[in-house]
């Protein structure tokens, strides 16, 4: 089942987050699919906020840039949460 931000399941809210890692380690998670928010890390995006040599972003502080770094953080968090709990990602 997607956990999509559009239909509410936002993994910056932390019971969101708590609950989808505590999906993890019951092993109710048998593949863990994730990505940084596309609006903030796409190449298509105009103007862009990050490139090769700026991967945090040109202005770390701007709003939608914090945004994806801190989702993009989160999901690696799970990434790490579903290998600890021997299941792939």
């Amino acid at each position: 089942m997607p956990l999509e931000k559009r239909d509410g399941w936002d993994i910056t809210s932390l019971p969101v987050f708590l609950w989808v890692v505590d999906l993890i380690f019951a092993r109710r998670v048998g593949f863990l699919w994730w990505s940084p928010p596309c609006r903030t890390f796409s190449l298509a995006r105009q103007p862009p906020l990050r490139n090769a040599e700026a991967p945090y972003g040109f202005d770390p502080l701007d709003l939608d840039t914090l945004e994806g770094n801190l989702v993009a953080h989160l999901c690696l968090l799970l990434a790490l949460a579903q290998m600890l709990a021997g299941r792939h990602h």
